[in-house]
């Protein structure tokens, strides 16, 4: 897994904050790391999809949900 591309989502999340209703975004893809989801909560993400790295191992259910109420 190679992580989230965060450039790109960032420029998703500054531009959803501009529009006339603002959206929360939602990130998908790669996240396969109790970091990746500091990060993206840092940058103003409001929610993370996990799929394979939670069915492979790579990223433990009780830390994800640990950094997620942190």
């Amino acid at each position: 897994l190679g992580g989230p591309n965060f450039p790109a989502i960032q420029e998703v999340v500054e531009h959803a904050a501009g529009l006339p209703s603002p959206m929360a975004v939602i990130a998908s893809g790669g996240v396969s790391a109790v970091e990746h989801l500091e990060r993206l909560h840092l940058i103003g993400v409001e929610g993370a999809i996990v799929g394979k790295a939670l069915y492979t191992g790579a990223l433990d259910i009780a830390e994800a949900l640990a950094a997620a109420k942190a």
